[in-house]
């Protein structure tokens, strides 16, 4: 299940993205590598994000970049797969979360 999402931001000029770094933990909370999460942006910008979680169950996630952006950037994780594994979205502590620029 999804521990926790932090939210930051890259600025490059006139354009802003967020970055999403979602960490995914076991039933026994412990860090679980190789779990690929599928997830999607709103808000400022509309568009659909994946990655595979390190050894420390953490992966970060890219918004498109956004000219001259003034809002809320918002990632919401939509599933969690790993062979064997049994994504329990009841259990997330966090399904999505939102930054201001």
């Amino acid at each position: 299940h999804v521990a926790r999402i932090d939210m930051s931001k890259q600025t490059s000029g006139s354009k802003i993205r967020a970055v999403a770094t979602v960490t995914v933990v076991g039933a026994s909370n412990n860090p679980v590598s190789g779990v690929t999460i599928y997830g999607h942006w709103s808000g400022l910008v509309s568009d659909f994000d994946s990655g595979v979680t390190d050894s420390l169950g953490k992966v970060k996630l890219y918004s498109d970049w956004k000219r001259r952006a003034s809002g809320t950037f918002t990632f919401t994780a939509d599933n969690l797969v790993k062979s064997g594994w049994v994504y329990d979205s009841a259990a997330n502590v966090e399904t999505s979360d939102s930054i201001t620029v």
